[in-house]
């Protein structure tokens, strides 16, 4: 297995296997070949980029191959070049010439690269600002990566180059130069770049992990800081002098302190370990490539392996106030709760030993459970949404056609064809915006000559529209921008998925076309806003001219339509990019066919993708709750148990939280602000109680405590409660006034709250005054549901799944997650994934019975007599049938008016297909041609002793034979005559099965021709037809006399008018020619040799080849053959060319009364060079064709010609597939040289 295709299949060389499965018919192979083929999935529909890269020591080998350093002396170089398959014998020239020539790395890899590719990329250690200074085309790392017409000039690459990232090289070769070259691609840099590591080298050792003096003082230095900043701050804590964070008690702002210290430790001593290693350090070498491991992992080894965590936290106590018996107790210290400040290379000591080994099995429960738990998910998702495709309107629906989406993913694109890209006039100013953009040709005129044409700026300042039409694109543009930014409230994630990468094709078509940044353009502004305006009206995904249809269409290319007149407004066409008009015309016309390429294909089961595409990452995913540093109010599930949450329509979700923005107004005072802080945030009791405490207090009209003595006097002036209930047990509570003022809460409101649980809904919040009701947001998807309704709910799941997926850096396309939130409310009420929902749901009782509680659901099936139309995916797997899906989606029409004319073909009494591909099939099936057998086969032969020509794998259908002439014959990919068929009885194999064995023949003769069936298979290997160029001289020393060949054949393999029909040309078995043929046939038939002894088995290893080894095959034979030494081509009845003009297919001099043959005729005319094979111009001259022949009709539907035309002229000819296959290269040759000359004279 290749090592790259090992990422999308998770494969490791631990013993893991594969299943092989063989396809087992045509169509399979076809679709396997079309659909999954290794190479057609390089880029993956679940995030759009590539998701097989460079991985493992090509990367580590082609990141040290492409550094400047490297170069090649000649020996070196042609060796490596003899490894690269596309090498095309050209050696470029040497970067340096003296004092000996040397090529580098770059030169080597640039060889590999596809003439056709342009890229600009970065290199994993490439410095943020370096491409806005002055530095950006002569990068000092050597980190920006310029790829121009195929020529690598720049950059070391790396992971991000070659890797899985979207548009890397791989990703550019794939959109660029299609899925065939991109696998070579692929293929041909590990085959040079693993070459040349075998010269390099690579190898890792201790060495590689020690670091210098000072690097190991700066390590200790900085732990030793941290260890004292943390006991600073316990310190602090014991002297009550630490200040608690708002939202956070005094014992989570210390941890949260003590965390900080800690991790910048961590950090400190890991950019120092980093940086103490220099760039030929191999382990760094693999890291900066992107091939293994990490920048912390460099930091584990070398400087500290830093805090271990158990579920979030420092290590929590174990024993009786101590994390280990090794400890005093109560000490919160950096080493006794888990801080290792020791390195992998100096080793752990026990106590640090301890505290990994528990982080360490935390993370192996955590995989375990979680694979069980992801697994499931993903098996409810795909159940969900099994039957979901597109159909062929351009909707998404189910199994029972319920609509899911008028159109797939809003746009009606397929995943896999788009990639990311920025649109310019989003993240710039309003004064770039207008420098980018904004076309003024009355300001800038004395610039104009710098790039455009003399006629153009004179066509500009005369023409009255210019202005306004200028100014009209302006305009749209600011609209486009506006538009833009409300979509896209988070300007940093503006990132958009589109079709036809705009900013890369703008390159190819500069290097097309040679323009550089000082051609002028003869391209007139006006001519490419109308140019784009006719572009976007091509960009169809919606048909129809009805207003709703209209509007979708409108909505489907809105960001498209937006990306393309931001990019080539015509200030950045002519300014910027300086295109001529052929390059624009040619930029046009590359998107309106790459857009229509890019849209999904109907029958794509878009469901089965998109479960596929969310269950993946969620495997990926921690299983646990993520604590926000600092905030402990803000902790919120994530990871599976949120994504649960969510699928499932928790009606209690976790961690519920609400995001409330104010008005503008309130926002900008801080005391309104604090004002509906206090009125909205969840206050406990906790929170404004200074002290607690319990008194034993018997006396309820007296108490122990003085200072409430006044108190209770005056509250028990009037009682209002019977005083005997009380419990002697008193409860104080002591509020913090300072508190109480900060939340302007009264007396009255605290007795409120304590006597009744505290409840908060989003109505609630929505209507306060200052509150901002259009962006406030909460995570609870039901409580969304009720207030917003079923689209806001939709929205909510959608930004809540995003959320999820998104947070550990995965990626998913939106559609997917789009089709998710639609099944899940495209009923207007909200469904579970789960068995509540789904099995809940007007489905088919199989599918549900296939989901969960099948007894159940097949019970209730059966009382209620339900009705299942068996169209979804479960229901046609369960039965065997072929699933309404992909290639399947789509039925073929009858034509009722041809079936009406059409017979039934007894299929009953036929005994193979073999009856009916025989002459006398004509009599017996009313002169009806043979075009309709294709459901009879099905199986392909795969051994060659298996008879493919019976009928196998026979549908109940009722087989029709129609009556059209053979003219209309279509080949079917299935049937026999079809060319392209592997399983196609070709017309060589044909003439072997149909063959005339001398007296074995005659008109009641059924079945088989010849003494027995030949089982061998047409794709055998042992098998050559007779024109094959494999076909020995041996095989024609049989001669005339061989049973399988006879002159009175009627089919000649290399004839040049030679059709399928030929194989139905009536011959009379009755013909006057037979008898005395055959008569004189068997006097030359040598002694041994008659045609009733024929004992050799068809089964030989030699067959079909007749060998003169057999046993009942004398060479010494009177037989007359071609090759035989009695014959001269001196003789006076030879001649070596044809000469004569009285010319027909079927003899030199044909005259329909002569009825004996000689094999010394001088009709027989063979040339020179054809004895060796059988000839085109070889017919044997037997008067097969008679007008007078009982069983010819003049108006035969198979016969083209005419009774008295002497010249049997066939209108219909094959495919050249067919003729290519059935002939030799000779013989194809020499019938197309003389296909009009001699044989239609």
């Amino acid at each position: 297995l290749n090592l790259s295709v090992t990422t999308p299949y998770n494969a490791d060389f631990d013993g893991d296997e594969m299943n092989l499965h063989l396809p087992q018919s045509i169509e399979a192979k076809a679709e396997l070949s079309e659909l999954m083929m290794v190479p057609r999935l390089l880029i993956t529909p679940q995030s759009n980029r590539p998701v097989m890269g460079i991985v493992q020591d090509t990367l580590t080998a082609v990141t040290k191959m492409t550094r400047r350093d490297v170069f090649l002396d000649k020996c070196e170089f042609m060796n490596l070049l003899m490894q690269l398959p596309s090498w095309n014998g050209h050696i470029p020239q040497a970067a340096i010439l003296k004092p000996k020539p040397l090529w580098t790395g770059k030169q080597l890899f640039s060889l590999i690269l596809p003439k056709e590719i342009n890229c600009v990329r970065t290199h994993a250690t490439h410095p943020d600002n370096e491409d806005n200074s002055s530095f950006k085309w002569i990068s000092p790392g050597d980190t920006k990566v310029l790829v121009e017409n195929g020529q690598l000039l720049s950059g070391i690459l790396c992971k991000r180059t070659l890797g899985t990232s979207p548009g890397s090289l791989g990703h550019v070769v794939f959109m660029e130069c299609g899925h065939e070259i991109a696998g070579k691609f692929s293929y041909y840099i590990q085959l040079v770049v693993n070459n040349w590591l075998l010269i390099e080298g690579h190898s890792i050792g201790i060495g590689d992990t020690i670091a210098d003096e000072n690097t190991y003082r700066n390590i200790q230095e900085s732990i030793q800081q941290s260890k004292q900043e943390v006991q600073e701050v316990i310190q602090l804590s014991h002297h009550d002098q630490l200040v608690s964070e708002r939202s956070n008690s005094l014992r989570q702002t210390f941890e949260n302190m003590v965390n900080r210290h800690l991790n910048d430790a961590h950090k400190r001593t890991g950019s120092s370990a980093q940086n103490s290693l220099s760039n030929f350090n191999q382990l760094k070498a693999m890291v900066v490539s992107g091939a293994k491991g990490s920048l912390i992992n460099i930091s584990q080894i070398i400087a500290c392996v830093g805090q271990q965590n158990v579920e979030g936290k420092r290590i929590p106590f174990g024993f009786k106030h101590r994390t280990l018996p090794h400890f005093i107790k109560d000490d919160y210290g950096p080493e006794a709760k888990g801080f290792v400040e020791n390195s992998y290379l100096k080793g752990l000591n026990p106590t640090e030993f301890f505290f990994h080994a528990m982080a360490g099995r935390e993370g192996l429960i955590d995989t375990a459970v979680k694979t069980a738990e992801t697994g499931y998910i993903q098996r409810r998702l795909i159940k969900a949404m099994e039957s979901v495709m597109v159909k062929y309107d351009g909707t998404v629906r189910n199994q029972k056609e319920q609509l899911i989406q008028f159109i797939y993913g809003e746009d009606g694109l397929a995943a896999e064809n788009v990639e990311f890209q920025s649109i310019i006039s989003l993240k710039s100013s309003n004064i770039t915006f207008e420098n980018l953009c904004k076309f003024n040709f009355i300001d800038d005129e004395k610039y104009l000559r710098q790039y455009l044409n003399d006629d153009i700026i004179h066509d500009l300042f005369t023409n009255e529209n210019s202005l306004q039409i200028l100014n009209n694109e302006w305009y749209q543009l600011c609209q486009d921008r506006n538009h833009l930014r409300k979509i896209f409230s988070n300007i940093n994630e503006s990132q958009i998925v589109l079709p036809c990468n705009i900013e890369r094709l703008i390159f190819n078509a500069r290097k097309i076309f040679n323009i550089s940044d000082r051609t002028r353009s003869n391209l007139s502004p006006i001519e490419i806003i109308q140019g784009l305006e006719e572009l976007i009206k091509r960009l169809i995904i919606i048909k129809g001219n009805d207003r709703l249809s209209q509007e979708a269409q409108h909505n489907a290319i809105m960001l498209m339509s937006i990306l393309i007149r931001s990019s080539l407004c015509s200030r950045q066409v002519l300014q910027v990019h300086h295109l001529t008009a052929d390059a624009f015309n040619w930029l046009c016309e590359e998107i309106e066919t790459r857009f229509q390429q890019a849209q999904v294909q109907p029958g794509e089961m878009v469901g089965v993708l998109a479960a596929q595409s969310i269950g993946e990452p969620a495997t990926q995913m921690t299983l646990n709750t993520f604590h926000y540093a600092g905030v402990s109010a803000k902790n919120v599930t994530l990871g599976v148990p949120r994504l649960k949450e969510i699928i499932n329509l928790s009606k209690t979700p976790k961690t519920p939280s609400m995001t409330i923005f104010l008005t503008d107004q309130t926002a900008n005072d801080i005391n309104k602000c604090k004002q509906v802080l206090s009125h909205i945030e969840y206050c406990s009791l906790g929170k404004i109680t200074a002290n607690t405490s319990i008194y034993y207090d018997p006396n309820p009209r007296e108490t122990i405590i003085e200072e409430d003595q006044q108190w209770i006097d005056i509250y028990y002036e009037m009682p209002d409660e019977n005083i005997s209930k009380i419990s002697p047990w008193l409860l104080r509570i002591e509020l913090d006034k300072n508190k109480i003022i900060n939340k302007t809460l009264t007396m009255e409101q605290i007795y409120e709250k304590i006597s009744k649980e505290f409840g908060e809904d989003l109505n609630n919040e929505l209507f306060t005054g200052d509150v901002d009701y259009r962006r406030t947001y909460t995570n609870d998807i039901i409580e969304t549901f009720k207030v917003f309704g079923i689209e806001g709910a939709r929205k909510a799941i959608e930004y809540e799944m995003n959320h999820v997926l998104s947070f550990d850096g995965s990626y998913v396309n939106s559609r997917h997650l789009a089709l998710l939130c639609d099944i899940m409310t495209t009923k207007g009420h909200l469904m579970s994934i789960t068995r509540h929902g789904i099995n809940r749901e007007d489905l088919s009782p199989i599918m549900k019975s296939s989901f969960e509680e099948t007894v159940d659901v097949l019970i209730e099936a059966a009382a209620h007599s339900e009705y299942d139309p068996l169209k979804g995916v479960s229901e046609s797997i369960l039965l065997g049938q072929l699933a309404k899906i992909g290639t399947g989606a789509f039925d073929i029409m009858l034509n009722v008016e041809k079936c009406a004319s059409a017979m039934e073909v007894p299929t009953t009494n036929i005994d193979s297909f073999h009856e009916l591909m025989l002459p006398d099939a004509m009599k017996k099936y009313n002169q009806q041609h043979v075009t309709a057998l294709t459901p009879w086969i099905e199986s392909m032969p795969i051994s060659p002793s298996y008879e493919s020509y019976h009928a196998s794998g026979a549908t109940p259908i009722p087989s029709f034979d129609s009556t059209n002439s053979l003219s209309d014959y279509s080949m079917s990919p299935l049937d026999y005559l079809s060319p392209s068929s592997p399983t196609n009885l070709t017309s060589s194999s044909i003439q072997s099965r149909i063959h005339l064995s001398g007296s074995q023949y005659n008109s009641s003769s059924v079945g088989h021709y010849g003494p027995e069936p030949i089982p061998y298979s047409p794709i055998s290997l042992s098998y050559n037809p007779v024109t094959s160029p494999k076909f020995l001289d041996t095989s024609t020393k049989q001669g005339l006399t061989s049973p399988f060949y006879l002159p009175t054949s009627p089919y000649s393999q290399t004839y040049p008018t030679f059709s399928s029909d030929r194989l139905y040309t009536s011959t009379s078995s009755t013909s006057p020619v037979k008898s005395s043929f055959l008569n004189h046939l068997n006097n030359q038939i040598s002694p041994k040799y008659t045609a009733k002894n024929l004992s050799y088995s068809p089964t030989s290893p030699t067959i079909p080849r007749y060998s003169w080894s057999s046993p009942n095959y004398s060479s010494q034979s009177p037989a007359y053959s071609l090759l035989s030494p009695s014959y001269n081509p001196t003789s006076p009845v030879y001649s070596s060319g044809v000469s004569s003009q009285k010319y027909s297919p079927q003899s030199p001099i044909y005259s329909p009364s002569k009825s004996t043959y000689s094999s010394t005729s001088p009709t027989c005319l063979v040339r020179d060079h054809d004895r060796s094979n059988v000839s085109s111009n070889f017919i044997p001259t037997t008067p097969q064709y008679s007008p007078s022949s009982p069983v010819y009709s003049p108006s035969q539907l198979s016969s083209p010609s005419s009774p008295t035309s002497p010249v049997d002229q066939l209108n219909v000819t094959l495919p050249d597939d067919s003729s290519s296959s059935c002939q030799s290269e000779d013989s194809s040759q020499q019938s197309d040289s003389n296909d009009d000359d001699n044989w239609m004279e």
